[in-house]
C-alpha cells in the first residue's frame, strides 16, 4: 500500500472544521512526490504555490462522511449539550449548535478522511440501553452495548404472581426465574390457583381435602382484619395463662393487648379465598370469651356468599336457631385439646357454587379479663392447592422444623423436639430462653408476659410497668388495682385439693336459704377465698365446707407500710381460732417468713373479728408495719384455715387495693 504523502496531508488540512475547503491554504509542488515517497523534511524540487479546489479535495477524501440532515450530539464550550447537523452534500457535520444560539467547534473530530464519531461520551448512547445492557461510548466514538451484572433485577411492569424474579444473565439477556410448579397464586380471579412452573398462574388440578391451617400457604387469597391469623396458642389474658394448641390453628385473640387489662376490644372479619362451597360446612372451634349468645358481647358468625356482596348466615349467634357452641359463655380455664366440633348445612342454593366463607367477631365491649379469643381448625373451608413435592413447601419451614408436603396434600411443618433452643438464648426476669414449641414454631418463652408488679431489672424504688416482649418496662402513668391481672401464684397445702383462693367480682352465696351473691360493684376484681364454698347453695349436707390454704404474691419493693382493704364474712379467727388468718413476709424468696399478722395470736386486726352479715361496700382499711424491710424485694403470703366446717352464713375473706401490687394504667410502651 502506498503511504499518504506530505502533499496529501497538507491538502486534507486545507479543509476547515466545518468540512469545507479553505482557499487560503496552500501546498508547494515540492511537497508532492511522483512515487508518493519523500523524506520527513520534504523535497527541494520546486517552490511554486498551487491552490487546491473542492473537486481535488473530493477526489482526495473519497466517499461522503455522513447522511445529509443527520444529527449528532456534541459538547459546547461551556460543557452543555449541543447538536450538529450533516451538511447538504454529506461531506461532514456542521458546527455544534448550542443553547442560546451559540455555535462551537469544540469537540469536533470530523475530517474528510472517514465518518464522524457516533458519540463523544456515554450520554450519547442512552437510547441504545435496555433492561440488561448499558449503552457506552467506546474509544473510537461508537455506541456499544455493555451487559449489566448477572442477577440485576429486570422485572417487567406486568409481572404476575407466578412470574417470579426476572434477572439479567450477565450476557445481556433478561431471563425469568419462574416460581416452581404448585406454588399458590392469586391471578386467577375466583379460582383456587397454582403456578404451572413456567411463570403462569393456572387453576389447581387438585385441592387438599380439608384446611388444617398448617402454614401461611393455607391462607393464600384470604382477607383478614383485626387479630385474625395463624396461632400456635391462645394468648395470655388478664387472668389466664397461655394455652398451647399443639399445632397451628386459625383464629383471633379478640384484640388482646399487653399489658392486661388494656381495654381489649375488636370488630373484625376474616374472608376466605374463593372455592367451591360444600353442601355441609364443618370445623373445630375453641373459644374462651363471653360467647355472644342472643347477639350479646363477643358475638360470632359464619357467613357464605357467591358475589362478595350478599352474605347469608350459616351459623350466627344473632340468629335464633343458627347458634353454634361458640355462642356460649366460656370463662374458665380450657385445655388446648378441648375443641367443639361444628357442622352446619350451607344455605339453600349455595352448595356446589364458587363462593367465599366469612368469619365475624365483635366483642361489643372491653370486658373481660379472662377472654382469650376464638379459634378454628380442621375445616372444609378454602383448602390449599395440593402440593406435588417438598420443594413447594421448603420456604415455609424454619429453625423449629422443615416444611414438607404431607400425604393429605397440605404443606406441614415437621416439628423438632419441644424445647429445642431457637431465637434468643438469653434469659431475664421477663423471659426465659426461647425454645421450639413442638408445633414447628419458636416460642419466645415470655412466661411472665404482661404487667408484673415488679421486675428485678428495674431499680429498687421505681414502679415498673411489667414485662412486654420479654423486657421490663417502666410505668408511664398512674396505677391501678393489681387484682384485675394474673399476678398471683397459688400455693395450696397438701391436705387441701381445692383451695378457694382466686379473683372474685362478688362474694358467692352462703348456705342460707334463698342466698344470692354479693357483688363488689365498682371495686371490680378482688383477690380472696370463699372458704371453699361448694355450689349449689345450700349444699347437702349443710356445714361441709372447710379449707386450709395459702396464696403467695409476686415480688415487689417493700414500702414502710403495706396497706389494703379487707372484707370478711366468717368466724374471724380471733379467740376461738376458727377461720384463722395469717399474713407473712419473705425477703429471701420463701426460705424464711416474717409474721405480720396472726389472728390466733393477736386479734387486733378487723379481719380477726367474726362477722355474720355485711354490706358489699363495708370494707376495713388495714395497715401493716414493714419499716424494717423497707426498700428490699419481698413477697407476701396470705393463709386461711377454717379449722371446722361451720357455718351457714360464711362467705370468705377478700382483699383489695393492696398498695404493693398496683400496676400501670397504661399504655406501657414497648421496650
Amino acid at each position: 500500500m502506498r503511504n499518504v504523502s506530505v502533499a496529501t496531508r497538507s491538502l486534507i488540512a486545507a479543509f476547515s472544521i466545518t468540512g469545507c475547503f479553505n482557499p487560503n491554504a496552500s501546498i508547494t509542488a515540492g511537497d508532492v512526490g511522483d512515487d508518493g515517497g519523500s523524506s520527513a523534511g520534504g523535497s527541494s524540487e520546486g517552490t511554486s504555490s498551487v491552490t487546491a479546489d473542492t473537486t481535488a479535495a473530493s477526489e482526495s477524501t473519497g466517499s461522503t462522511s455522513c447522511t445529509p440532515s443527520a444529527t449528532q450530539d456534541c459538547t459546547c464550550t461551556d460543557g452543555s449539550a449541543g447538536m450538529r447537523t450533516c451538511n447538504a452534500d454529506g461531506t461532514a457535520f456542521g458546527a455544534c449548535t448550542c443553547p442560546g444560539g451559540e455555535s462551537s467547534s469544540s469537540g469536533d473530530t470530523s475530517s474528510s478522511t472517514g465518518p464522524m464519531p457516533e458519540c463523544i461520551n456515554d450520554d450519547g448512547c442512552l437510547g441504545l440501553a435496555d433492561a440488561c445492557n448499558a449503552g457506552v461510548c467506546d474509544r473510537g466514538g461508537s455506541c456499544t452495548l455493555s451487559p449489566l451484572e448477572e442477577g440485576t433485577d429486570c422485572t417487567p411492569g406486568a409481572a404476575t404472581t407466578c412470574g417470579g424474579s426476572y434477572l439479567c444473565d450477565g450476557a445481556g439477556s433478561c431471563v425469568n426465574v419462574a416460581i416452581p410448579f404448585g406454588v399458590s397464586c392469586s391471578d386467577c380471579g375466583a379460582d383456587v390457583c397454582a403456578c404451572d412452573g413456567s411463570g403462569t398462574c393456572e387453576p389447581c388440578i387438585t385441592l387438599a381435602d380439608i384446611n388444617d391451617f398448617n402454614t401461611s400457604r393455607s391462607l393464600v387469597g384470604w382477607q383478614l382484619s383485626g387479630g385474625w391469623g395463624l396461632y400456635d396458642a391462645a394468648p395470655q389474658s388478664a387472668t389466664l395463662p397461655t394455652v398451647p394448641f399443639g399445632s397451628r390453628v386459625f383464629g383471633t385473640d379478640g384484640g388482646r393487648r399487653q399489658p392486661y387489662p388494656l381495654a381489649e376490644a375488636e370488630n373484625s372479619v376474616a374472608t376466605s379465598a374463593h372455592f367451591v362451597l360444600p353442601d355441609t360446612l364443618s370445623f373445630y372451634s375453641w373459644h374462651v370469651d363471653e360467647g355472644g349468645f342472643a347477639c350479646g358481647p363477643d358475638r360470632k358468625g359464619v357467613f357464605a356468599s357467591t358475589d362478595g356482596v350478599t352474605w347469608l348466615p350459616i351459623l350466627d349467634c344473632c340468629t335464633p336457631g343458627l347458634e353454634g357452641p361458640f355462642c356460649q359463655l366460656f370463662n374458665a380455664p380450657r385445655a388446648g385439646f378441648e375443641w367443639d366440633f361444628v357442622s352446619a348445612p350451607m344455605p339453600p342454593g349455595l352448595g356446589g357454587m364458587v363462593g367465599q366463607i366469612q368469619f365475624r367477631y365483635e366483642t361489643l365491649d372491653a370486658c373481660c379479663g379472662f377472654e382469650q379469643g376464638w379459634f378454628i381448625d380442621t375445616a372444609t373451608i378454602a383448602p390449599e392447592c395440593a402440593c406435588a413435592n417438598d420443594e413447594i413447601c421448603t420456604a415455609l419451614g424454619g429453625e423449629c422444623g422443615p416444611a414438607v408436603c404431607g400425604s393429605d396434600g397440605q404443606c406441614r411443618i415437621e416439628a423438632v423436639t419441644p424445647g429445642t433452643p431457637c431465637g434468643d438464648a438469653s434469659a431475664s426476669t421477663c423471659s426465659a430462653a426461647d425454645a421450639c414449641n413442638g408445633a414447628g414454631a419458636c416460642s419466645p418463652s415470655n412466661a411472665l408476659n404482661g404487667p408484673q408488679p415488679y421486675c428485678y431489672e428495674c431499680p429498687i424504688g421505681t414502679t415498673c410497668g411489667g414485662c412486654v416482649d420479654g423486657a421490663c418496662v417502666d410505668c408511664p402513668t398512674g396505677e391501678i388495682d393489681a387484682f384485675d391481672t394474673f399476678a398471683w401464684v397459688a400455693i395450696a397445702n397438701e391436705d387441701t385439693a381445692s383451695p378457694g383462693w382466686g379473683v372474685y367480682y362478688q362474694a358467692p352465696p352462703n348456705n342460707l336459704p334463698d342466698s344470692v351473691p354479693i357483688p363488689f360493684g365498682e371495686r371490680g376484681a378482688v383477690i380472696g377465698t370463699d372458704g371453699n364454698r361448694i355450689a349449689p347453695y345450700p349444699a347437702p349436707p349443710a356445714n361441709t365446707h372447710s379449707e386450709s390454704s395459702s396464696w403467695v404474691t409476686t415480688a415487689f419493693t417493700i414500702p414502710a407500710t403495706i396497706t389494703f382493704e379487707s372484707w370478711n364474712l366468717d368466724e374471724g379467727g380471733g379467740g376461738n381460732n376458727l377461720d384463722n388468718k395469717i399474713i407473712e413476709l419473705t425477703v429471701d424468696g420463701g426460705l424464711s417468713w416474717n409474721v405480720l399478722a396472726n389472728c390466733a395470736v393477736d386479734a387486733a386486726f378487723p379481719f380477726c373479728t367474726a362477722v355474720l352479715d355485711r354490706a358489699p361496700d363495708a370494707w376495713d382499711p388495714i395497715a401493716l408495719n414493714t419499716a424494717p424491710w423497707q426498700g428490699m424485694g419481698g413477697q407476701l403470703r396470705f393463709s386461711y384455715d377454717t379449722q371446722d366446717q361451720c357455718c351457714d352464713v360464711e362467705r370468705g375473706w377478700y382483699i383489695n387495693d393492696l398498695n404493693v401490687l398496683s400496676l400501670c394504667t397504661g399504655p406501657v410502651p414497648a421496650p
